[in-house]
């Protein structure tokens, strides 16, 4: 999943027992690069979007939500389809296209397993998705409700 090269860009041999690993890895990341990742937010807020790796639990507030349900949540978020309030742009589970589902955004295309890394723009005109002619509208697909 890219913990290898990872590792393999600060030096670090990812072929090793365990504990050895991490005590390498403790002295070979820069104190400035741990420093920073210990520090993202946990999510991105836009006016008309709101970006996670996730999801969202839905119906609890931005500074409510868990850090488990924005790193990891599927079920009851992926199968919601009420509105949000905004777009809610998340990977973590991987689809085969880009998908606009009036609520959500699924960006993830699986490039860590072999599928494409795409790019999608958010901006007053709505969404759209970068092609090989260039970026093209990207409109909310047809649900179709139980």
């Amino acid at each position: 999943m890219g913990a290898a090269a990872t590792l393999a860009s600060y030096g670090v041999s990812a072929g090793q027992e365990r504990a050895a690993l991490h005590e390498q890895a403790l002295k070979a990341v820069p104190a400035d690069h741990a420093q920073w990742l210990d520090h993202l937010p946990l999510y991105h807020e836009e006016p008309g979007a709101l970006f996670v790796h996730a999801g969202i639990r839905p119906g609890i507030a931005i500074e409510d939500q868990r850090e488990q349900d924005l790193l990891w949540i599927r079920q009851g978020f992926l199968d919601n389809v009420e509105d949000h309030g905004r777009l809610v742009v998340h990977g973590h589970t991987p689809v085969k296209e880009v998908q606009h589902l009036g609520n959500r955004l699924a960006i993830d295309t699986g490039a860590v397993f072999g599928g494409k890394l795409s790019a999608v723009a958010l901006d007053d005109k709505g969404v759209s998705l970068l092609g090989e002619d260039g970026f093209a509208p990207l409109l909310p697909a047809m649900r179709v409700q139980a």
